[in-house]
């Protein structure tokens, strides 16, 4: 995500600002190999969003890859049903708890 404070702390790392692209994804494939051939990219760091235009493209390229992998967070209530999701919040909103998933 193109936030000032992680502009700011490319800066301060030393890259100039026109080497920095920093765009809300998720972009097509057709825009990021377009970026790739635009500003020869030759290294590409992302995050793993799990958007994979922009692998695909920097693989056709021949682009080096870095991922940088999220960590693994084990959250205490995660919920796949949509009606499990309005239950918990209904009874949040009437004063009980939010129940943990077991």
């Amino acid at each position: 995500m193109p936030r000032p404070e992680n502009i700011a702390k490319l800066i301060d790392l030393g890259i100039i600002t026109k080497n920095i692209i920093a765009m809300e994804g998720p972009l097509t494939y057709e825009l990021e190999l377009a970026i790739m051939n635009n500003y020869k990219i030759e290294c590409l760091v992302t995050k793993d969003s799990g958007n994979i235009e922009k692998i695909k493209a920097a693989l056709e390229k021949g682009i080096k890859i870095l991922i940088l992998k999220r960590d693994n967070i084990q959250y205490k209530n995660v919920y796949n049903d949509i009606n499990e999701i309005i239950r918990v919040v209904n009874n949040a909103k009437s004063g009980g708890d939010i129940q943990e998933k077991l």
